[in-house]
Order: C-alpha cells, then sequence, then structure tokens
C-alpha cells in the first residue's frame, strides 16, 4: 500500500477513477462543490490529490489544502469499502506528516462522522449555525 501525489498537469490522467466517487461522495453528502471544481482546484494547484494505491491498483483519494495555520485541511476523500478505517487514516496522517503539518481538519454533513472522528483522536473546536 502506497500513496501518491498526482501533480497538476497529470490529474486529467486518473480522472476517470476521481470523479466517479465524487459522485458518490455527492449522493451520501450535500456538498457546495461540484466535480469540475474539484478538477478545476487540483489542476490549478489550489489543492491537491493524493491517491492511494494497492498492488498498482487505486483504493482511494484525498483531496486536500495547506492552510495557513499549518493545517491540512481534507476537502473530500473517498476509500473502497474494503479497506480498514486504521489503513485510511494511517495514509491520511503518512501524507500530513510528509508535508509537515502539525494538524488534520475536516468538515462533514454526515452524522456518523462525530462518534468516528472523535475516536480517531479529532476534537471539536468549531460550531456553526446556519441563520435563513
Amino acid at each position: 500500500m502506497n500513496n501518491k501525489l498526482i501533480e497538476p498537469h497529470n490529474v486529467r490522467e486518473i480522472w476517470f477513477y476521481v470523479k466517479p466517487k465524487l459522485e458518490v461522495i455527492l449522493k451520501k453528502s450535500p456538498e457546495n462543490w461540484i466535480p469540475e471544481d474539484i478538477y478545476s482546484e487540483c489542476v490549478n494547484g489550489r489543492s491537491m490529490l493524493w491517491i492511494g494505491f494497492l498492488a498498482d491498483k487505486p483504493f482511494g483519494f484525498i483531496v486536500g489544502q495547506i492552510q495557513e495555520t499549518n493545517i491540512l485541511h481534507i476537502w473530500c476523500g473517498y476509500c473502497d469499502n474494503n479497506v480498514s478505517d486504521k489503513v485510511k487514516w494511517t495514509v491520511v496522517e503518512n501524507i500530513a506528516k510528509d508535508l509537515k503539518v502539525k494538524k488534520i481538519s475536516f468538515e462533514s454533513w454526515r452524522k456518523g462522522w462525530e462518534k468516528k472522528a472523535k475516536s480517531l483522536g479529532f476534537a471539536p473546536r468549531k460550531y456553526i449555525k446556519e441563520i435563513s
């Protein structure tokens, strides 16, 4: 198992794998982006795309940004169902270590992530209430 940072000029080559998975994410969670937003961010170098490989076959990906406070913010990610949470988060932590960041953040509308995030060592720091 390894992960590979996809250079902006190579995003098109792996997009056949990423785009359908982004559509799966959107079916499970309402987000304020479309796959083309993520493509644009990665191709233009504003976000980074890592692909996880097992025996040269992709098993998941992460799209992230380094924020000015030295945080790797995970914009979105996907992993095949047969990959354990421990393996998934080991990959994420290894990416963060390679980038020499001190923190990892993410946001999710999915209710199950609150409990899972806590079990992985994440602590809530920000609460947002939308006013309509």
